[in-house]
């Protein structure tokens, strides 16, 4: 009986440990923390940050192995600012892939497999990391075909 109560009590510690949000930089008010659960009501494996004047929360959202990663932006009254999701460019819509491939940066090559899919207030948009002219680029693809240079990195 000890030992089966034993076993009960170093498993709630776990989950306990397991479940709990990570606090890095201290934790985010109350506003901040309500908007995010009422946003994403079913996230899990969640990690807080402070960065600079805002809130950065990691998590994941979906059921192993299958989750999708996401990094949200807060300010400190809890005002929503930004949410990143990590996409296989499967994921990816064909129509927003044929934007691309319709455009200047039609002989680009994708960096790696992966595409951010980003939502703003003011509007959502895919960013792909392209190989383009011997640079690399961040290029936004919006969900109406809008395309626009993000970022330059040269070699």
């Amino acid at each position: 009986m000890k030992k089966l109560a034993l076993l009960m009590v170093i498993a709630a510690s776990v989950f306990a440990v397991i479940s709990c949000d990570e606090y890095e930089d201290g934790k985010p008010s109350s506003s901040v923390l309500d908007r995010f659960e009422n946003m994403y009501p079913g996230a899990w494996d969640v990690e807080w940050e402070r960065e600079g004047i805002y809130w950065e929360v990691s998590f994941d959202t979906g059921s192993y192995p299958n989750q999708t990663e996401h990094t949200a932006w807060f300010k400190s009254d809890g005002t929503w600012v930004r949410t990143e999701t990590d996409l296989h460019v499967s994921a990816v819509p064909d129509a927003i892939k044929g934007f691309l491939q319709n455009s200047e940066y039609a002989s680009a090559l994708l960096e790696d497999n992966e595409v951010d899919y980003i939502q703003t207030p003011d509007g959502n948009y895919y960013q792909f990391e392209l190989i383009y002219n011997g640079a690399r680029v961040k290029v936004n693809v919006t969900e109406d075909g809008k395309i626009s240079l993000a970022g330059l990195d040269l070699w």
